[in-house]
């Protein structure tokens, strides 16, 4: 290593000595640290961006992981508190500023926005269908009807497809709800009564026989209507306290009108929900951002 020219060899022999060049090596090191130490003033300051950094790689990870996952988490958090937003992690010790680290948010499973004060117990990571949260353990819930749905391209937008809605007279208001929701797609709903040829998806509304149940039927060996199926399930089941949630496989000859690309028929619990329609409505869009 060669660091200044001159025809004196006493300084060139100096700075090609081992020696020299180990302690100037350390000396670059020390400084560093001091540096580290200096921004992060005591062990506390180390640990809360450790947590905050750790906690956000873990998210990151199970984003990755199709199933259902839960998680805890083994490390010491007892004297700090959490806030989870967007997608940043925000690890605080009593009146100190924060320490931040952050994680890639996933729209088709938005993590729960969540502040954990002085976590006592053990902190917990659960996944479960687009569901994902952070939690004090003893406040994770699991939901045994979620499932993990199939994954495939749409075919088309939300805004390109045809619909038919069919229900009798005791569903009107979800029928009509859901119309709202689409003041321009003009082919979203129609009456059964005025059917037209070439629509892509028909939805079935029903009653199930028992209260607290929830039944899906959808067309066999057809991809497509089990994800439709299995996201408005989803959404449902993450929503309302059901006994019992089926998805049943029929042939097309089931189905009063058939879709060109899916067919489904829906049987609600016997008291469903105000916001059923918006649950639903939920349901369809899962489907279209699934890829």
């Amino acid at each position: 290593m060669k660091l200044y020219n001159s025809k004196k060899g006493d300084l060139v022999s100096i700075m090609m000595n081992p020696v020299f060049e180990t302690v100037l090596v350390l000396g670059v090191v020390g400084l560093i640290l001091f540096s580290i130490i200096a921004t992060m003033k005591d062990r506390a300051d180390f640990d809360r961006q450790f947590l905050s950094t750790d906690v956000a790689l873990i998210i990151d990870t199970l984003y990755t992981m199709p199933e259902t996952v839960y998680l805890e988490y083994s490390k010491d958090v007892k004297n700090f508190s959490f806030k989870f937003d967007k997608n940043t992690v925000d690890v605080y010790e009593e009146d100190k500023q924060p320490l931040i680290a952050y994680f890639i948010d996933d729209k088709n499973a938005p993590l729960l926005f969540k502040t954990l004060n002085k976590v006592p117990i053990e902190m917990a990571f659960f996944k479960q269908g687009n569901k994902f949260q952070v939690n004090y353990k003893d406040d994770i819930k699991f939901n045994d009807f979620v499932v993990v749905c199939p994954t495939i391209k749409t075919k088309k937008s939300l805004q390109s497809t045809s619909f038919l809605l069919v229900s009798d007279e005791s569903l009107r208001d979800i029928t009509d709800s859901l119309k709202s929701n689409y003041p321009s797609h003009t082919s979203f709903y129609i009456s059964g009564d005025t059917f037209e040829k070439n629509l892509d998806i028909v939805i079935e509304l029903g009653i199930s026989q028992k209260n607290n149940e929830l039944t899906i039927f959808y067309q066999a060996a057809n991809i497509p209507s089990k994800i439709l199926a299995c996201s408005v399930s989803n959404v449902i089941s993450a929503n309302i306290v059901l006994n019992e949630v089926n998805l049943i496989p029929v042939s097309s000859s089931y189905f009063q009108f058939n879709g060109n690309d899916i067919s489904i028929s829906i049987n609600l619990p016997e008291t469903y929900p105000e916001n059923t329609a918006n649950l639903i409505n939920e349901g369809i869009k899962k489907y279209f951002e699934n890829e």
